[in-house]
Parts: C-alpha cells; sequence; structure tokens
C-alpha cells in the first residue's frame, strides 16, 4: 500500500513509518524538520521512503505537498493524520492565545487542510483509509496546564464523524477511522501504552481494514475517562488540576 503519514519525526509517526517500510509498504512522511534531519536521514535506509518537509499551519506547503504527491503519481491508499503538538498554552495563570492557535492549526485546521486536498483523489478511486490520531482527552479534558489540546481532538473526531456521515453512502469504499489512545510513553505502564503497543494495533486496522470506525484504547484509560465525565467539572478543577499544579510548582 501507498500510505502517507505526518509527523514521522518521532514518537508514534516514526514507529508508524518505520514498521510499515518493514513490511513492504510505500510510506511518504512528513514533518516540520528539513530532510537533513539526523531522525529523518535514518529513515532513507529504507528504498521504499519519500519525505516532504510541510509545516501543516502553512496554506503554502500544504498545497505545494499535494502538488507534489499529485506529480510523483502516488496514488494514496492510507492517509495517517499523526502530526500534534501538545504544549501548555495556559501557565501561570496566563492563557497564551498564539501557542492555542498554534496548536489548534497543526493538530485540527492542518489535518483538515492536508484531508480536504488529498480527498478528491480518494473519491475518485472509491476507496481507502483516512486515520485521524486523536486522543482520549477528546473524552474528558485533565491535562494540566492545557487548554487547546482536548478541544483540538475533539473537532478531529467530529471532523470525521460529519465526513463519515456526508461521504459514507456515495463512497462506502473510503474508511474514516479516529483512533482515541490514552497516555503514550516509551514503554508500556499502568495507565499509558508504549508506542510500539498503540502502533501494532493501528497496523492492524490498516492491514486488516477492520470494519469500526472508532477505537479508544486501552480499555482502562477509556473506562477511566468517561468515569471522569460524570464528576463535575469544578470538582475535578479543585481536587485534581489545582493539586497538581501546586505539587509541580514545589519542585521548582
Amino acid at each position: 500500500m501507498k500510505i502517507v503519514i505526518t509527523g514521522v519525526s518521532k514518537g508514534l509517526g516514526r514507529y508508524l513509518a518505520i514498521e510499515l517500510l518493514r513490511l513492504g509498504h510505500d510510506v511518504w512522511g512528513i514533518s516540520r524538520k528539513e530532510r537533513e534531519h539526523s531522525e529523518i536521514k535514518n529513515l532513507f535506509q529504507y528504498p521504499n521512503f519519500i519525505y516532504s518537509a510541510c509545516d501543516l499551519t502553512s496554506e503554502s506547503h500544504i498545497s505545494r505537498f499535494a502538488e507534489e504527491i499529485a506529480g510523483r503519481n502516488f496514488p494514496v491508499d492510507v492517509l495517517v493524520l499523526n502530526a500534534a503538538l501538545m504544549g501548555n498554552d495556559y501557565v501561570n495563570g496566563v492563557w497564551d492565545f498564539e501557542k492555542f492557535r498554534e496548536i489548534m492549526e497543526v493538530n485540527f485546521m492542518g489535518a483538515a487542510n492536508l484531508t480536504a486536498k488529498l480527498l478528491p483523489s480518494f473519491q475518485q478511486r472509491e476507496k481507502g483509509i483516512i486515520l485521524g490520531i486523536s486522543s482520549i482527552s477528546s473524552i474528558r479534558a485533565l491535562l494540566m496546564d492545557k487548554i487547546a489540546y482536548a478541544p483540538s481532538k475533539s473537532a478531529l473526531n467530529m471532523m470525521f464523524e460529519s465526513l463519515r456521515l456526508q461521504l459514507g453512502y456515495s463512497y462506502p469504499g473510503i474508511r474514516f477511522i479516529t483512533f482515541n489512545p490514552g497516555p503514550l510513553e516509551q514503554r508500556d505502564q499502568i495507565f499509558s501504552s508504549s508506542y510500539s503497543h498503540i502502533g501494532r494495533k493501528i497496523i492492524s486496522i490498516i492491514e486488516n481494514n477492520k470494519y469500526k470506525d472508532i477505537y479508544t484504547y486501552p480499555l482502562m484509560s477509556s473506562i477511566i475517562y468517561k468515569v471522569f465525565q460524570l464528576i463535575p467539572d469544578r470538582f475535578i478543577a479543585r481536587y485534581i488540576i489545582q493539586p497538581r499544579r501546586k505539587h509541580k510548582e514545589k519542585q521548582k
């Protein structure tokens, strides 16, 4: 298969790129980093790897990439929207709106723009998979010092739901899948999963073309976040967010 993955320079995106390349798929990777960066250069050991430096907050970059991929005759079978920012945009009682805007642009607007640019190719062939790497934070906003991240992922989920509703009947061969992982770490822990664990799950979905539209994984994190949906916001702010913030400040 021919697969495009955003955010291949590190983390889950890098793991997915390497494993899919090893399995013999053609992977076109995207990230902000230039191709001379060591993490990108290492991927060129695979002859079936193509790369473009692309800033998803830039309309010109996305348009240029869409033209480049069309010119290389690379009909995309799978688009994996993995690139995301998770910075702090609420620090010391101040909402950094420019940081908020950047996170929303990368996590949602950039993903939407790239999808819109490549969607006609999927429609022409009437098949393919568009997979959005969302987050369990889209269920409940529990992250300290972060305002943008949860709504950016919730918006991504609703965009995919709308795409399924609008295109699902006319294009049943195009799958719009959202994957909501819990916290990601280098290794599996009690309430988090490793990149390899989540990556293998996503690769299984891609290769087996499973017929489920929404995945939330692992189960324990999903249950915890859904329980927190039942707890009032003020309670969470007072007894979870604020104590964590005070603890963090004491450690400085």
